[in-house]
């Protein structure tokens, strides 16, 4: 196991990790059209039934057990889960890895019926006891949300870990930009292993060398070198991929009914079974996703975490929590999970777990901060306010594409990043809860983007990246029905360009937080148009495949901003910053 295991409680009771473990590759997973799926069973070597979590994916099943750090091998722990007296059951979906059937793109109906299908078919299984959960990690969430809001019988509860609820606004187009790098790998990558074949001898020997923490260290360094070097234009994907990659990024470039058919958001409303959510902070790619469960998934028998900044591949944390869950949900122990708080969280800077009836958090009071500037030097530090100035000088930055030529030396003149502070905390100060930024701005192009990212700046001027958010502007148009009390949607489906010298508001946010701003030290926004011009520091990073650039945790790069412009912050009433502020 690798990271935290329990948000922050410890069961009554524990299944004994007591099982041998008997794997069984490539059993044949029978949907009623005829279509014979592949998956890989791990269960207890002990005659009997047993309740059975299944992992689905469109990704190679064939590395799951095999140690490799790479953020495709989510599927869990299948060895601590059968020695826990679970069968665990890896299935490759339609048309993927060993899996019968013809190419079919991800997430859509065709897969959201095989899945429940496939529930229905281990329920009756001679080592399944007809009780069914799910596990997983990013995809293996995803099709969690899909498949309960079908609702087959046997599906008894779910745990998503880490899973988007918008294929458009949270993947493909990540808030209007596309995730184009990471898509090139990623497509390349699926699209060429179709024909994958490591023997489970092979795969469990692999994992045996490969899962200690010095040597994962080293095959990521590995990895992040052949990634730097494009290793990846190597691959070959077939193509149903290619076709796949081609209409999302050329053909389907605005959100609609292509992208809704393919998202957890507009059945959430349909989940009636037990769920357990679970993110971590400062992941950009699907903690949007988990809150967005939270707040429409109905009734009181879901549960919410939020862990500490922490990824890693393969998926090995909260494998204990998945245990706790399934053992109350699928055994009928009564080992606490009945009396948990309905919201745990980390507090960061605290290194605490917390809990709350709901979330936001009750008893969080909103905070605004109005950004003032300092002089009329864009280069310095400038200010978060109690009150609006509308005196305040306006200041602008530069937008310039990522592989844009310039002259050199232009930083001396121009810059692309703008820096405000607060004044530092005189007590000590919880901010937890969602973070919402406006600004009232013009551009000299029809288009650009904003990123925005929070940190916690000490007496010291040492940073912790807390929040990172952005938008499109050509599509800030609010979505006030599907907006949420965590997250501010915008309508994807349309543009407005924008004219120059245009004053309008872009109203967006952050990933929410949970920080103690501890006394002296300052909350700071940086704005800018380029990701990578405010990504963090290397100690605050992690390995994602396709990565441009240094990034928090579990973030997507993507492509911005497309335009060359400046971009100028207007210091009115309408320029603000907020959070929550616990007491």
């Amino acid at each position: 196991l690798d990271g935290p295991q329990l948000a922050g409680w410890r069961p009554k009771v524990s299944s004994q990790r007591k099982f041998p473990i008997r794997c069984e590759p490539d059993i044949p997973v029978v949907l009623p059209d005829g279509t014979t799926l592949r998956g890989d069973l791990y269960r207890p070597d002990v005659a009997g039934r047993y309740p059975a979590l299944v992992a689905w994916s469109t990704y190679p099943k064939e590395l799951q057990q095999t140690g490799l750090p790479l953020p495709l091998n989510e599927a869990g722990v299948s060895g601590y889960l059968a020695q826990h007296g679970y069968a665990h059951l890896i299935v490759s979906a339609r048309g993927t890895g060993r899996s019968g059937g013809d190419h079919q793109p991800q997430l859509a109906l065709q897969e959201q019926k095989d899945v429940a299908d496939a529930i229905e078919w281990v329920a009756t299984q001679e080592w399944c006891d007809g009780s069914v959960g799910m596990v997983g990690m990013s995809y293996f969430a995803i099709i969690q949300y899909l498949a309960a809001a079908r609702r087959p019988p046997h599906l008894k509860a779910i745990f998503p870990f880490v899973g988007l609820s918008d294929f458009y606004r949270h993947f493909v187009y990540n808030y209007g930009a596309p995730s184009a790098s990471f898509f090139a790998n990623y497509y390349s990558l699926l699209g060429s292993t179709r024909g994958l074949r490591v023997g489970p001898n092979v795969r469990h020997l692999i994992g045996h060398l490969l899962d200690h923490r010095p040597v994962q260290r080293a095959t990521l360094a590995i990895l992040q070198r052949a990634r730097e070097r494009r290793a990846t234009g190597r691959f070959h994907p077939e193509a149903g991929w290619i076709r796949d990659y081609v209409s999302q990024f050329f053909d389907e470039t605005l959100d609609g009914r292509f992208y809704a058919g393919r998202s957890p958001w507009p059945v959430l409303e349909k989940i009636e079974v037990p769920a357990l959510l679970g993110t971590h902070w400062g992941n950009l790619l699907h903690s949007f996703g988990t809150f967005e469960a939270w707040h429409r998934i109905p009734g009181d028998a879901k549960r919410l975490f939020i862990g500490p900044p922490y990824a890693s591949w393969p998926w090995a944390s909260y494998q204990e929590e998945a245990v706790a869950w399934y053992d109350h949900h699928l055994k009928g122990r009564d080992n606490g999970v009945a009396d948990l708080p309905r919201v745990r969280y980390w507090l960061i800077g605290a290194d605490r777990w917390e809990t709350a009836d709901d979330w936001p958090v009750p008893t969080a009071r909103k905070r605004r901060l109005f950004l003032r500037s300092s002089g009329t030097d864009p280069g310095a530090t400038h200010f978060l306010e109690d009150a609006a100035d509308p005196d305040s000088t306006p200041l602008s930055f530069l937008a310039i594409p990522r592989d844009m030529p310039c002259p050199p030396d232009i930083e001396r003149y121009e810059v692309q990043v703008l820096r405000y502070e607060s004044a530092p905390f005189a007590d000590d100060t919880e901010v937890v809860g969602p973070v919402v930024l406006q600004l009232e701005m013009s551009s000299t192009a029809m288009d650009t983007h904003v990123i925005a990212r929070l940190v916690d700046s000490d007496p010291h001027q040492r940073s912790t990246t807390l929040a990172i958010g952005w938008i499109r502007a050509a599509t800030r148009r609010h979505d006030l029905k599907r907006s949420t009390a965590t997250e501010i949607v915008h309508d994807k489906t349309k543009v407005e360009v924008l004219r120059p010298a245009e004053r309008v508001q872009l109203r967006f946010s952050l990933v929410p937080v949970a920080n103690l701003f501890r006394a002296g030290h300052r909350l700071v926004i940086e704005l800018a148009s380029r990701p990578d011009l405010i990504a963090p520091g290397p100690h605050e990073t992690a390995f994602v495949f396709g990565a441009d650039a240094r990034l928090p945790f579990g973030a997507v790069p993507f492509g911005a901003p497309a335009y060359p412009a400046r971009n100028t912050i207007f210091h009115s009433a309408e320029s603000w910053f907020e959070v929550s502020v616990r007491s």
